[in-house]
């Protein structure tokens, strides 16, 4: 998932589904559902995909803890 320094266009929905892959195995250990509502439609956006994917990553690793056994995680965009 690490890709450069520089920035480069990041489509939303398909960066967050490998970042949920990669966590998967923990969220089916503590039988917790993560939830992607992203819209297709969305624009691209220019960013920096290494770090994107580290802030993401963190986030979901740390909703996983906090959640109680059995639970749901959503992550929801909008333009």
């Amino acid at each position: 998932m690490d890709r450069g320094t520089d920035k480069e266009p990041v489509e939303l929905k398909k960066v967050l589904k490998s970042t949920v892959t990669m966590l998967n195995h923990k969220a089916k250990q503590k039988k917790v559902e993560i939830e992607l509502n992203i819209p297709s439609e969305l624009p691209e956006f220019w960013g920096y995909v290494s770090e994107l994917n580290q802030v993401w990553t963190n986030l979901l690793d740390n909703a996983i803890d906090a959640v109680s056994l059995e639970g749901k995680i959503e992550v929801k965009a909008e333009a």
